[in-house]
């Protein structure tokens, strides 16, 4: 009852917490449905009550502020619907949709009790996030601009940004050594929680950390465990989703889930379903250039093979032709031999069958004789010629075929052609044949008598004389 004091009809602080809480009563007789942010959970482990405190945020500020109060019975149950439905126990930071009712206690004061959590609700505000993030990204016009950069073509320095305690990490790290005897892949962890109020700023402090220091890597991957919807809300976040979009390296992402994939993971360069995953698509890279490096050695030998044999069957030709003049030299030797020879003795049995007619004319048969002879040595001193010059000229022509065929054999060696000045450029380690298959920003190298280029295209222009 109120005291009278100094005129005054008093009342006791007691009393006026007992009349707000009858009011309270009175017009609240039931409970009712209300949505907010829970910012803190407050779970006390001892008592297993909670006292959550909710808020109300409009364009950045917070408007509305209230507390909470979840009896450990109501938690349990709740708890265990948000686990069954969301693979996500309750947690600081989401939006629920929750039946409450209000109750005053004249120590802790105003509060609303939790009955229930409607799970549903709760997924369906990370959805609108995630669609509303993508919107913007678009907008601006940067959602595709991480996926257009050009993926090294042996990616051996990765920064990692993960926990470095998490499974997931644990999985690429062990992935990646397993293969340490054939590729060495350098990677360094830049440490940051991938859940919770912090993970946000944190993972933007190491991408920044990172580009302070591209020069260094390769690329970056983002690496975590896994876990459901709920625990994933982060990766949806505008202010993340766009730094990643708008980093200079390409970024890979391994967060352990294959279904309804984050802003973060549609904007970044490359997906992987799991950390062990992403080793993989390293790993492709590599097997993928030394494949390309097997098929050219591979070539090379072949093509050494059939020079060996071209020059091999050079050499034969040039015995063959050689064997073939010393042949020719001989027969037509022997053969003027053998003319010679008939004609001595033609002339001897000609000169004893004319003896006697010769003896009695003398005169006339000797300048008979003497003109016959100077014929017959004209003749073949003209024989001897024409045999000479036919022999030298055939191993002319010969000797000609022999040194052609070696010239044509220098002029398609490999390394003649390059001495010659002339380059060879290769894209993905294939020959450059067509104009159309050159990119801009592909990679490309010069292969020069002197050495190797590496060059990248900034930009192309046809050439439309012909």
């Amino acid at each position: 009852m109120p005291e009278i004091i100094v005129n005054k009809q008093v009342f006791s602080l007691s009393e006026v917490a007992q009349s707000i809480k009858a009011t309270l009563a009175r017009r609240y007789t039931s409970s009712f449905w209300v949505k907010a942010e829970m910012n803190k959970l407050n779970h006390f482990a001892h008592s297993g009550h909670c006292y959550p405190d909710l808020i109300q945020n409009e364009n950045g500020k917070t408007i509305a502020q209230l507390r909470g109060f979840i009896r450990k019975t109501d938690f349990l149950r709740i708890n265990q619907v948000f686990l069954n439905t969301l693979n996500e126990p309750l947690k600081d930071g989401i939006a629920i949709l929750f039946s409450a009712s209000i109750t005053f206690d004249a120590f802790y004061g105003l509060s609303l009790q939790i009955h229930d959590i409607d799970p549903i609700f709760t997924l369906g505000t990370l959805e609108r996030e995630k669609t509303e993030t993508i919107e913007k990204l678009k907008k601006e016009g940067i959602f595709d601009r991480n996926k257009q950069l050009p993926f090294p073509l042996l990616p051996k320095r990765i920064a990692v940004i993960s926990v470095q305690t998490s499974k997931g990490y644990a999985d690429f790290t062990n992935r990646i050594e397993s293969k340490s005897d054939r590729f060495r892949i350098e990677y360094m962890l830049f440490p940051s929680n991938l859940q919770g109020d912090q993970a946000i700023v944190q993972i933007q402090q190491r991408l920044k950390e990172i580009e302070r220091n591209a020069q260094h890597f390769d690329l970056v991957a983002i690496i975590r465990g896994g876990g459901a919807e709920v625990g994933l809300s982060k990766f949806n976040n505008y202010r993340l989703s766009k730094a990643i979009a708008e980093f200079p390296l390409p970024v890979l992402t391994g967060i352990g889930h294959s279904t309804n994939f984050t802003v973060s993971e549609m904007v970044a360069h490359t997906n992987a379903i799991t950390p062990s995953a992403l080793a993989e698509i390293l790993f492709e890279c590599f097997e993928r250039f030394d494949a390309t490096i097997s098929r050219a050695i591979s070539l090379i030998k072949n093509q050494k093979q059939l020079i060996q044999l071209q020059k091999n069957a050079l050499k034969n030709l040039q015995k063959w032709l050689s064997k073939l003049t010393s042949d020719s030299m001989s027969f037509e030797k022997k053969s003027f031999d053998s003319l010679i020879n008939q004609m001595n003795n033609k002339s001897s049995q000609k000169l004893e069958f004319e003896s006697d007619r010769l003896f009695v004319q003398l005169s006339k048969l000797d300048r008979f004789a003497s003109e016959t002879i100077r014929k017959e040595k004209e003749s073949i001193r003209t024989f001897v010629g024409e045999t000479e010059k036919f022999t030298t000229l055939l191993i002319q022509k010969q000797l000609f075929a022999i040194e052609k065929a070696q010239y044509s054999i220098g002029i398609l060696d490999p390394q003649n052609v390059l001495k010659r000045g002339y380059s060879m450029t290769l894209l993905d380690g294939k020959v450059v044949k067509d104009f159309a298959d050159l990119k801009v920003g592909a990679e490309l190298t010069t292969i020069l008598h002197e050495g190797k280029i590496k060059s990248r295209i900034e930009s192309k222009k046809e050439n439309h004389e012909r």
